[in-house]
């Protein structure tokens, strides 16, 4: 009966060449079986340790005392063969030792025919079943393998989408930061200070062309040198972008080994900013999402920004007077109230000049209204050469200008109606009628603690100071005291004087 299997498993047989061994190389090749017969152990572990080698008959003659050793060398291949000694019986401590070794059975000489075939059959079974199980073994290695691969892949998206999930967050709040004001200081600071729960960074730098603003700020304190020339760079390099064509330059721009970005702010197709973010040398180069997020950021500013600037724009036409520059008779009262309630909290003179334009008519009349308008810019001009940065000019009504001068007693408040004066009188205002001078009458009142006053009461006497300026001959100054009672009582009077 043919016992060999269909895959005709491969056997080494290791025994010096004897009529033993050809009597066994007989008995399994008619069996079905390739034999390699070997007539020593040279060479013999690398051929055990093939895929193709299913078992190996040894003769203990050929290796007394050295089995254990050669079985523990067999055993180190990935699947190892099955291991038949053929020899006289072990005494019962070397029996322990070589199955601990590896070694399936023990063949006692002499081994009849069907001993070796049953033998035979069952080592070839069992290393079957061995190399099944192995597979298995490896299959589950591999498959545990790409588990945790998966699972570690499965957790970097997690986090991933968790660090979505907070910057998205972070925006949100920055773009209600963004919604809830129209000052472009509070837009960008609001920002900056949280750009750095979106992405770590040493330097910012964000400079707009519209008012030539530049804002920073750096991760480390004391570092007010460095981040200044910081700031400076990237307003330099603003205005240069804004200059150039759009189509010529990338909005975004990576330097330094991907450390440092620069990120153009353009709003309708303009250039109108840029936003440049720095790491030190030594810490990693801004990724695409880091990139992907400031560049969000960077569009939400630009247009925060130019929403801020298109604001105050509406609120200088809105406060400002189209012809002159100064304030309007509207933004003049708001000033006024506002100046006035700061002197009478912390006890402050405030000072208030009222200026009026002599014979203004006559200039309308003579030389026409385009005349008459350019001597009113012009005026307007002297007005804000004279006053400081803290005193507010307005233009009171036709002809009349009005000067709010807070902390300023009734001298000052006269020197700089004297200064006034003087500039005007020495001006040509009409090239084409040189002999033809400008005057005017400027009337000055102040506001020193007195209680039981309104800003209306400051008016009505730089008003009535004016008055008496021009009923005492124009091309004059007068001072009125506050409250002046008498002159209260005569300012309806001067409504009807023609000036």
């Amino acid at each position: 009966m043919n016992r060999a299997p269909k895959d005709r498993p491969r056997i080494l047989l290791v025994a010096p060449a004897t009529p033993e061994r050809a009597a066994f190389e007989q008995v399994l090749s008619e069996q079905g079986y390739p034999v390699v017969p070997v007539g020593s152990l040279d060479g013999v572990l690398e051929q055990a340790g093939r895929p193709d080698c299913d078992l190996i008959l040894l003769d203990r003659d050929l290796s007394v005392g050295e089995e254990s050793h050669w079985l523990a060398r067999a055993q180190e291949a990935t699947r190892p063969a099955s291991v038949i000694l053929i020899g006289e019986r072990p005494t019962p401590e070397e029996a322990i030792e070589v199955l601990r070794a590896g070694v399936f059975d023990f063949l006692f000489k002499p081994v009849s025919s069907q001993k070796l075939l049953e033998a035979v059959e069952q080592a070839i079974e069992n290393r079957r079943s061995f190399v099944q199980i192995m597979s298995l073994s490896e299959r589950l290695k591999e498959a545990n393998q790409a588990l945790g691969e998966q699972n570690e892949s499965l957790e970097r998206e997690r986090d991933l989408l968790m660090k979505r999930n907070h910057d998205l967050g972070v925006l949100n709040k920055i773009g209600q930061g963004l919604l809830g004001t129209l000052h472009a200081d509070e837009i960008v600071n609001g920002a900056i200070s949280k750009a750095t729960d979106l992405v770590p960074y040493d330097l910012l730098a964000l400079a707009w062309v519209h008012g030539d603003r530049v804002w920073g700020h750096a991760s480390r304190l004391g570092e007010h040198g460095v981040l200044g020339a910081y700031q400076q760079t990237t307003q330099e390099r603003a205005r240069l972008l804004a200059a150039q064509h759009p189509r010529r330059v990338r909005q975004t721009i990576l330097r330094e080994d991907r450390r440092e970005i620069e990120i153009s702010l353009n709003v309708s197709g303009r250039r109108m900013g840029l936003l440049r973010i720095m790491r030190y040398p030594g810490r990693p180069g801004f990724d695409a999402y880091e990139i992907e997020v400031l560049s969000a950021l960077a569009n939400s500013l630009a247009l925060a920004l130019r929403g801020a600037d298109a604001h105050h724009e509406a609120e200088s036409l809105a406060v400002m007077d189209a012809l002159t520059n100064l304030l309007n008779r509207r933004a003049f009262t708001n000033a006024l109230d506002r100046e006035f309630k700061r002197a009478v909290r912390y006890a402050q003179p405030l000072g208030l000049l009222m200026i009026d334009i002599d014979h203004f008519k006559e200039i309308n009349d003579r030389f026409g209204h385009q005349a008459g308008d350019s001597v009113l810019r012009q005026l307007a001009a002297f007005v804000g050469q004279s006053i400081r940065t803290v005193d507010a000019g307005a233009r009171y009504g036709g002809d009349e200008f009005a000067v709010i001068m807070p902390g300023t007693a009734w001298g000052q408040a006269l020197y700089a109606a004297e200064r006034i004066r003087q500039l005007v009188g020495g001006h040509t205002f009409l090239p084409e009628c040189r002999d033809y001078r400008v005057t005017v009458s400027i009337g000055v009142a102040q506001y020193k603690g007195q209680t039981a006053t309104t800003p209306d009461d400051l008016v009505r006497d730089a008003d009535l100071a004016l008055y008496q300026a021009k009923t005492s001959g124009r091309n004059g100054i007068k001072v009125a005291g506050f409250p002046g009672v008498a002159l209260h009582l005569a300012a309806s009077s001067a409504q009807s004087l023609s000036r």
